[in-house]
């Protein structure tokens, strides 16, 4: 089912491997992209109403994410609207940077934004990533190597870092 937002925004559901997901998307980009069954109540989607949908950027999503699951792709190339502080673009802009197959702690990413003590508000920041999967933030584990927090569930964040690091040629943990 597609639905539409303030006449721009659109959704519609997609099939993954280890779940369905809503996309949301404007005709051109990318907006959100969350399990469908970890949504929250601070997620707007009730507030879309019915529309068609006939947009390149959901087949552009769509076939980037599967090569993703199919282990061809290891990065995303598509259009983002990222809305957040400027502290969390500056997380999302690092977690981009994980390498593919690999993870990283929340400590790491901290001393990499410049504050150790920034932990938490890293932490924060994953949580309230928009575009799950394309901006990786399942590759953020605790320092000890914990699967530690992800808003589609441990199982899944568990299920994407084996994903990537079976289907890496240079997998593996870091940090």
């Amino acid at each position: 089912m597609d639905v539409k937002l303030d006449n721009e925004a659109y959704t519609c559901l997609v099939e993954t491997p280890i779940g369905a997901m809503i996309l949301a998307h404007n005709s051109t980009e990318l907006i959100s992209l969350h399990f469908a069954d970890s949504l929250t109540a601070s997620t707007p989607f009730e507030k879309y109403t019915n529309s068609s949908n006939n947009h390149a950027i959901v087949n552009l999503v769509i076939s980037q994410l599967n090569e993703y699951f199919e282990g061809i792709r290891t990065r995303f190339d598509l259009p983002i609207i990222s809305q957040g502080t400027l502290f969390q673009q500056k997380v999302w802009n690092k977690l981009q940077r994980i390498p593919y197959g690999q993870t990283t702690s929340y400590s790491k990413l901290a001393k990499d934004l410049g504050d150790l003590k920034a932990n938490r508000a890293v932490a924060t920041a994953n949580a309230r990533n928009q575009v799950m999967i394309i901006i990786p933030c399942h590759r953020v584990i605790s320092q000890t190597g914990n699967l530690a927090g992800y808003v589609g569930g441990i199982e899944r964040k568990r299920w994407l870092i084996n994903h990537e690091q079976s289907n890496s040629k240079n997998g593996g943990l870091f940090f």
